[in-house]
């Protein structure tokens, strides 16, 4: 697990460093970031549930705000997010940053996982 960990958190530090040229940069290195340090904390099993609920919280509560630029998005048949953006296709940020989200949704839910797991470890013994 400690492998995965510190993957997990040398990828979203990648994606914290590509966001400097953002229109928002600092909502995205933020929680980049701090999902980064979550991963790197549970790679040494310091890691609070509370925290991981929190953050949990903060990141479906954007995920909600930014759901309905998905339906619009396949309605024009999904086309290509990596192209530049442009004021003809404001969708391709707000998609790129609905996918931001549900990957720290993601790790984040494999954290709690894992948290539980390891509450269960030292409960038991």
């Amino acid at each position: 697990m400690k492998f995965i960990n510190l993957a997990l958190g040398l990828l979203l530090a990648l994606a914290m460093a590509a966001q400097v040229n953002d229109p928002d940069p600092w909502i995205w290195i933020v929680l980049y970031g701090g999902v980064g340090l979550l991963c790197g904390f549970a790679a040494f099993k310091f890691i609070n549930r509370w925290v991981l609920y929190a953050v949990g919280l903060f990141i479906l509560i954007g995920i909600i705000i930014l759901w309905p630029v998905l339906p619009e998005w396949i309605a024009r048949g999904t086309p290509p997010i990596n192209d530049e953006m442009k004021d003809t296709h404001p969708y391709i940020e707000e998609v790129r940053e609905l996918f931001g989200l549900c990957l720290c949704a993601v790790i984040v839910i494999f954290l709690i996982f894992q948290e539980r797991l390891q509450r269960k470890k030292t409960t038991s013994q």
